[in-house]
């Protein structure tokens, strides 16, 4: 059995502890927040082990694996002191708030010999998917052109439930960044997933709603290993809110092209039919995928199930720490370029 202890229980901690109940030989044994609520939370859930500081967890606890959803300016240290206990570590995007920190992190990752991934939920959706075996089995052609999009609604209109936005997220100094480093560090992921490579051409930021970072983002990538060249949109201006979700990749081949938008089924249809599969699931005792009726919510349970799974197996990660690192110098050089009128 591998113990688990989950940092932070914002959106994304509970989410990922809730998942963590439907993979075999995987318990949540120990949680830490700064807020009594969430605490209660944890433990009306079974939870016996509560703590209000994260090293405590660290340092007291008798976990195997950490899942590390703590503000963005708490990565480093908590991962880097996680892996020196001998502890695995999944870890929310982003990496860190930069490079430097970043390596830190991987010098860590080296140094004790652990299992570590950057949680980048769209790998993992059935379209993207879909589109990623088309690519590789030589379907599309060469790819010239490849298109990813992401707009929502931020910090404006959480998924889930009304819950107030903490200060920090409107800290550039503890948030990182805005939408670049939130929506931008999926879709600069995915083509590095899709090319092998990716370098930042151009970029050129908007602020609609004056925050103290950007709101939305237009850049150009390529992969100096395939040649192709990436127009990514991101943003935080949609009023649309969930189930409804604007993200899309369309890949510009020389023998077809094809978008995300080609495999999505209908949300309300696809609701129905996993909500009864789960039901026949269940009365045949079979595993149960949470999520799966949600569509952009079950990739979650799925990069979760696949991180668990290498531990077990000592098997590769599909997101490696290099990778991780590589994403974060990219958008890094955006905002360098931005500061300094260079985009």
């Amino acid at each position: 059995m591998i113990n688990v202890g989950v940092l932070g229980l914002g959106k994304m901690g509970k989410l990922h502890l809730m998942n963590c109940k439907f993979i075999d030989g995987v318990n949540v044994t120990a949680v830490a927040d700064a807020s009594e609520k969430n605490l209660k939370w944890a433990k009306s859930r079974g939870i016996k082990s509560l703590y209000k500081d994260y090293t405590e967890l660290i340092e007291k606890s008798d976990v195997d694996v950490v899942l590390i959803t703590l503000p963005h300016f708490l990565h480093v240290k908590s991962g880097i002191l996680a892996m020196e206990n001998g502890m695995d570590v999944f870890m929310e995007k982003p990496l860190a708030n930069t490079a430097a920190e970043g390596e830190m992190i991987l010098d860590a990752v080296r140094k004790h010999n652990r299992k570590f991934m950057v949680g980048c939920n769209c790998r993992f959706i059935d379209s993207i998917e879909k589109l990623k075996g088309m690519y590789d089995n030589g379907m599309l052609g060469g790819v010239e052109i490849a298109t990813l999009e992401n707009i929502g609604n931020g910090p404006f209109s959480p998924f889930l439930e009304p819950t107030p936005v903490p200060d920090w997220y409107f800290n550039p100094n503890e948030a990182g960044g805005g939408a670049f480093l939130d929506l931008g560090y999926h879709m600069i992921d995915l083509f590095q997933f899709f090319f092998q490579d990716v370098k930042l051409e151009h970029v050129r930021f908007g602020n609609r709603y004056n925050l103290p970072y950007e709101d939305n983002v237009t850049a150009i990538l390529r992969s100096d290993k395939t040649s192709t060249r990436g127009i990514v949109n991101v943003g935080w201006f949609s009023r649309s809110v969930f189930p409804k979700f604007n993200f899309r990749v369309i890949l510009h081949g020389t023998a077809d092209f094809t978008s995300t938008d080609d495999f999505i089924p209908n949300i309300y249809f696809n609701a129905v039919k996993e909500g009864m599969k789960s039901m026949l699931r269940r009365i045949a005792q079979k595993r149960i995928e949470p999520l799966s009726y949600t569509y952009y919510y079950h990739p979650y349970f799925k990069e979760l199930d696949h991180f668990f799974e290498s531990v077990k197996n000592n098997a590769e990660l599909k997101i490696s720490p290099d990778e991780a690192l590589k994403t974060l110098k990219v958008i890094e050089e955006g905002y360098r370029r931005t500061e300094s009128g260079k985009s």
